[in-house]
């Protein structure tokens, strides 16, 4: 294969990655007696209003002030939290390069749409 042909394949399997719901770890975390090496942001499309205030509220709680919550790493965990099934301990083990994964993820969610 040429350059340009991997190239072409490259940014394929980028766009494929973007748009599919799975979203794959860096490694393999085990939490309650399952090894997880991936997350399916498919419940994306059932967040709603309300989850985004809860969001909102616990970032208050926590006396935090965040002006764009969709760029706040505490606020895209949890509504990845409702977006995964997953509880909010799990996403507190993540090392450093899958929270950012997983952020990337909830922020592209929200407006990638548009």
């Amino acid at each position: 294969m040429g350059k340009n042909t991997d190239i072409v394949e490259l940014e394929n399997s980028a766009v494929e990655e973007e748009d599919s719901n799975i979203l794959k770890l860096t490694r393999t975390y085990s939490f309650e007696g399952e090894e997880i090496d991936e997350l399916d942001f498919s419940g994306f499309d059932n967040i709603t209003a309300k989850d985004m205030t809860e969001a909102a509220d616990m970032l208050t709680r926590a006396g935090r002030v965040v002006v764009n919550p969709e760029m706040d790493v505490q606020y895209c965990l949890f509504i990845a939290h409702k977006a995964t099934h997953r509880p909010l301990e799990f996403f507190n083990q993540l090392k450093a390069r899958d929270v950012v994964r997983v952020k990337n993820k909830v922020r592209n969610s929200f407006f990638g749409g548009e």
